[in-house]
């Protein structure tokens, strides 16, 4: 049964490679950037947020593609600006950040253009994750938002809130085999048009699990990486329950729903290989 749900991701390999292609490609460029900056292109950094887990970038885009890099120690996460204004995670937890805008010169060429340190210290490292960020974007006047507070404002528990979430989305959407291997490397999940359309890939369904959960005020984390329950780059959910961190695949699961197979809501954290997490 595993590895008839596991074959619906077989497209994504091609789009996978051409991912670290271009991820390897950018990175190497960014290591031949001068230490000189170019004049920032009105480029803006707020960090008043900083405490709460995220920062705010705003640059004009004007036709030229813009990135962000954020690092903290030896970690490093980039992101494209998809909007004029984007809010990014300082999920690292407290401590010393870096922040830099580039903007695009030519082909994959890339000039700095403002740089950044903040000094971030946060109550509780956990705030990070109850953000909404530029893959997780969400309010409390979408639909899913509103869903979520329908599903969660008569229980009790926390694990009762995410449980009723978590079976709302494996019974009520589908996975999206046509959406795979379509994508541009730079694909965004928009969480009301996962909402609406009712189907996603596993990205979408990561970021819909998380929005919901976080709008009832619990830590979760969107988790990119590799797991035997998928064939190449896959994205799931940890979330905080009951004093620890623990792995839901909402996308795997709802796979297995229509096919009538066996899962459990929380699964072996060792199964699931994390690369980068939001």
């Amino acid at each position: 049964m595993r590895k008839q749900v596991a074959a619906s991701c077989r497209k994504k390999r091609a789009e996978m490679k051409n991912l670290s292609a271009l991820i390897i490609t950018f990175l190497l460029l960014m290591t031949h950037v001068p230490q000189a900056m170019a004049a920032p292109a009105k480029a803006s950094i707020s960090t008043e947020e900083a405490g709460r887990g995220r920062v705010r970038v705003a640059c004009p885009l004007e036709d030229t593609k813009v990135k962000v890099l954020v690092e903290k120690g030896g970690s490093k996460y980039f992101y494209t600006m998809a909007d004029e204004e984007e809010a990014l995670p300082l999920q690292l937890g407290s401590g010393d950040y870096k922040v830099t805008v580039y903007e695009n010169i030519a082909d994959n060429r890339y000039r700095a253009v403002l740089s950044q340190s903040i000094s971030v210290a946060m109550d509780d490292d956990r705030e990070a994750f109850l953000q909404s960020i530029q893959s997780i974007e969400w309010d409390d006047d979408m639909e899913a938002i509103l869903q979520a507070r329908l599903l969660t404002e008569d229980l009790g528990t926390d694990e009762e809130k995410v449980a009723a979430i978590h079976q709302f989305i494996v019974e009520n959407f589908s996975y999206d085999r046509s959406k795979v291997g379509t994508l541009s490397p730079n694909y965004l999940p928009d969480v009301e048009r996962t909402y609406s359309e009712r189907k996603g890939i596993c990205y979408d369904y990561a970021s819909l699990l998380a929005a919901m959960v976080r709008s009832a005020g619990i830590p979760a984390k969107l988790v990119k990486g590799y797991t035997p329950n998928a064939i190449g780059y896959h994205a799931w959910n940890e979330v905080y329950l009951n004093d620890q961190w623990v792995t839901l695949d909402a996308a795997y699961d709802s796979q297995m729903d229509d096919l009538d197979g066996e899962y459990a809501m929380i699964k072996d954290s060792n199964l699931y290989q994390k690369v980068y997490e939001y």
